[in-house]
């Protein structure tokens, strides 16, 4: 989670409170974080990603990893079942 992303948490919690008049102002309103550097990305290397394999297999969304799907994919009354046989999936006829 970045900075940004949690003050915009923050400004759109404090917003509603100011807009259902539990607050008087959004104090967060004018709040501009600092640049600061970017930290290097790193990929994992063949162990690492063997290890988290590993560990997902005992989750109960074990194989959204496995399939590299996004989580919003696997989540909701339409998506990915986990089960001890495999996938299930169902989509909608949009």
């Amino acid at each position: 989670m970045t900075v940004r992303r949690i003050l915009a948490t923050l400004r759109s919690a404090l917003s509603y409170g100011v807009k259902t008049r539990r607050l008087p102002f959004n104090v967060a309103s004018n709040v501009t974080p600092l640049n600061g550097p970017r930290p290097e990305v790193q990929p994992w290397s063949a162990v690492e990603v063997a290890t988290f394999l590993q560990y997902a297999e005992t989750d109960r969304l074990g194989p959204l990893f496995e399939t590299a799907m996004r989580r919003s994919t696997g989540v909701g009354p339409e998506g990915i079942e986990p089960s001890t046989r495999g996938l299930k999936v169902r989509c909608s006829a949009n």
